[in-house]
């Protein structure tokens, strides 16, 4: 939303928000992948340190919410940085991956 909200915005705004965008997108690509499944958590919190986790177990799931590849989509089309495509290409592998285990989950 920041990076949307950056188009069009007064250009002494527009790089502000496009930045913290791309602070908010590499939190996200973080908490994926720092995980086993490099899949992110439902919900994380910073509890004072720097890293972000999973507190409660009802958060440690992943439920196919687009937001963070779509997120990485929109910063590649404002940014051109090839480091969100890869990002993409990384969550893409890893929602495949775990296609054998969701009959687990069922």
């Amino acid at each position: 939303m920041f990076a949307l909200g950056a188009d069009g915005s007064p250009d002494d705004k527009a790089g502000h928000y496009l930045q913290l965008g791309a602070e908010i997108a590499h939190t996200c690509h973080e908490s994926y992948d720092r995980t086993v499944l490099k899949l992110g958590p439902e919900a994380f919190k910073f509890d004072g340190g720097l890293e972000a986790v999973a507190v409660r177990q009802n958060e440690k799931y992943y439920i196919l919410r687009p937001e963070v590849i779509e997120t990485y989509w929109y910063m590649w089309r404002f940014t051109h940085d090839p480091k969100y495509r890869q990002w993409g290409w990384e969550a893409a592998k890893a929602v495949v991956s775990i296609q054998p285990r969701l009959h687990i989950l069922n």
